[in-house]
């Protein structure tokens, strides 16, 4: 996943660059300095579904 924060706000995407698509998996807005734990865990499990579904 890779992070890209606007300039003039505080909202974090995280998204994946895949041969075929950019895959947005979570716009959030950032509070801290680190991403949330919850934030990473369902952004895993949506790309994971995302390839299961790719593969289907």
């Amino acid at each position: 996943m890779h992070p890209y924060k606007t300039r003039t706000t505080n909202w974090q995407i995280l998204y994946r660059i895949d041969d075929d698509a950019i895959v947005i998996a979570e716009v959030f807005h950032k509070t801290a300095q680190t991403t949330p734990k919850a934030v990473t865990e369902v952004c895993q499990k949506r790309l994971a579904q995302y390839d299961k579904d790719q593969q289907e």
